[in-house]
């Protein structure tokens, strides 16, 4: 991948095969660990953008977790893969909301299992405060961005 990363495709897919210890006892996935899930969904839409965690890091950046929210419909089960849909939202001076969309891997009438937000926050390492998102990475969640409904 080079530097400049790349736009993708709004919406940025992720494939999350659910893990055994993360079922109810019951074998439907959990879902506070959703938000496990769309946190590696995002860093994954991240490097595909050339803005890993590693990147940011180098440049002097950290992303918080402000706010998390999660409606949950329809359960996964053991054995599921969920198929997470990735895709900025709203893009502030320092803060990026992500949409979550979580089907079932595989189920031909892509019945929405879950929707989820995520707000964060561009933080500068040294001083601990928020920090413009800087043009490289602004100019490719921009491209991204979902389509409302």
């Amino acid at each position: 991948m080079n530097d400049q990363g790349r736009d993708i495709m709004s919406p940025f897919l992720y494939r999350f095969p659910v893990p055994e210890n993360q079922l109810y006892d019951i074998g439907n996935w959990h879902s506070p660990y959703f938000f496990l899930a769309f946190f590696d969904a995002r860093q994954a839409f991240s490097e595909n953008l050339g803005a890993s965690t590693m990147r940011l890091r180098e440049d002097g950046y950290a992303i918080n977790v402000i706010r998390l929210e999660c409606d949950y419909s329809e359960p996964l089960l053991r054995g599921d893969v969920a198929l997470i849909e990735v895709a900025p939202l709203k893009i502030g001076r320092s803060s990026m909301q992500f949409r979550y969309r979580v089907y079932k891997d595989g189920d031909e009438e892509r019945k929405l299992r879950a929707e989820g937000k995520v707000l964060q926050v561009l933080v500068d390492r040294r001083t601990k405060k928020s920090a413009p998102i800087p043009d490289w990475f602004r100019s490719h969640l921009e491209a991204n961005l979902a389509k409302e409904g």
